[in-house]
Formats: structure tokens, C-alpha cells, sequence
């Protein structure tokens, strides 16, 4: 798989094994949401993976193992006791110091004008959400079907 692009990797593990980490999450989650959104989670993580798989196999593997344990997380996060927000909290200030809290807000604001994305990322973006909705709307019909 060394010879693959970024991107191709992406696509090839969108057609070969999306049906794959969709029945997985269907297995450890508890309702359809939450195993598309696990879906949705894992692709994502692949997409800013920067290791290499070393065969076909590998990325299955990774790709399943990261399904599971973003179900854990899921099943984790159920389980914590709910706390009520305090309203008396200050809400954090603009300041630009290199937080995660501008890191966010600036990739808010790129993505609210795709088109500052670069060429190849946007459209590697609108394929992938493109595919992603065609899935979700097949296997919802499906779904209805049975």
C-alpha cells in the first residue's frame, strides 16, 4: 500500500470496508445514530492519519480497531453521571495565545468558506460527504425496507 496516495487509501477503505465498520459500530453501540456517527469518527480519523498501513489487512485492522473503540469511548461518556452547567461561569474572552480554543475557531471560520479550502482538499472533502450521504441514505432505506 506504499505506492498509494492519501486520498486513494481514503477511497479504497470508504468502497471496501464502510459496509464493515458500519456493522461493527452496530454491534457496540446501543442505537443507528451512534454507529453513524462512530462511522463518520473513524473515516474522519483516517483522514488525518499520517502512518502507514503496510497491506490491505492493516487498514482493515486499524480501521476496525478504531470503530471499537470509539464505541468504548460512546459507551463511557453514557455512563458518566450528567452535571449540570453552571450558568455563573464566565465565558472565555477573545484572545489569540495559540489555544486549542483559536485553533478552533479559526478552523470554524475555514470551513464556514470552503472555498478557502485548497482545490484538492475541498474536493476530497465534498466527495467524501457526498459518499458518506448516499451511504447513510442507502442504508436507511434499507433499514425501512427490513
Amino acid at each position: 500500500m506504499g505506492q498509494l496516495t492519501k486520498n486513494e487509501i481514503f477511497a479504497l477503505a470508504v468502497q471496501r470496508y464502510s459496509d464493515t465498520v458500519f456493522r461493527a459500530a452496530m454491534h457496540n453501540c446501543s442505537c443507528t445514530a451512534d454507529a453513524e456517527d462512530v462511522v463518520q469518527d473513524v473515516f474522519e480519523k483516517l483522514l488525518c492519519y499520517n502512518g502507514r498501513f503496510e497491506s490491505e489487512e492493516h487498514l482493515k485492522a486499524w480501521l476496525l480497531r478504531v470503530t471499537i473503540n470509539r464505541c468504548h469511548d460512546l459507551t463511557r461518556a453514557a455512563r458518566q453521571k450528567d452535571t449540570e452547567l453552571d450558568e455563573n461561569l464566565p465565558a472565555p474572552d477573545q484572545m489569540e495565545d495559540g489555544s486549542v480554543l483559536d485553533a478552533v475557531a479559526a478552523l470554524r471560520a475555514q470551513l464556514s468558506d470552503p472555498s478557502s479550502l485548497p482545490a484538492d482538499e475541498y474536493e476530497m472533502l465534498f466527495q467524501t460527504v457526498t459518499a458518506m450521504q448516499k451511504d447513510l441514505t442507502r442504508r436507511r432505506l434499507a433499514h425501512k425496507a427490513v
